[in-house]
């Protein structure tokens, strides 16, 4: 990494913040909740089935999506459109993704997880 990138891009403080901000709405979601958890009929099953299914997939691209995107030496460089996209999206879609496994846990559709 150049020294710039490195000073203005990576090292801030608020270049993390989206993941951070993530966290802190889903505690005020679960302090607001109190004791109580979501029940969930029928048709919540399904978005409980759809919010996993999007978690995981979500998770694994941010993980593996991209491999050379995190390397120092790019054989290849990505279109532009891409490297804003990954590079501006991919903490927050990793932080949506915490906060999504966590809430469903705490109100109980963590299945194999708890």
């Amino acid at each position: 990494m150049s020294g710039n990138y490195f000073d203005m891009i990576y090292a801030p403080p608020w270049s993390r913040a989206s993941p951070w901000l993530a966290g802190v709405w889903l505690a005020y979601i679960i302090y607001k909740q109190g004791n109580t958890r979501y029940k969930m009929n029928a048709v919540s099953h399904l978005t409980v089935c759809v919010g996993w299914t999007v978690a995981a997939v979500t998770g694994l691209l941010v993980v593996f999506g991209m491999f050379s995107y995190n390397r120092v030496i790019v054989p290849m460089p990505y279109e532009v459109m891409t490297q804003v996209v990954y590079g501006g999206g991919h903490r927050l879609a990793w932080g949506a993704v915490l906060a999504w496994v966590v809430f469903a846990c705490h109100n109980g559709y963590g299945d194999y997880l708890e």
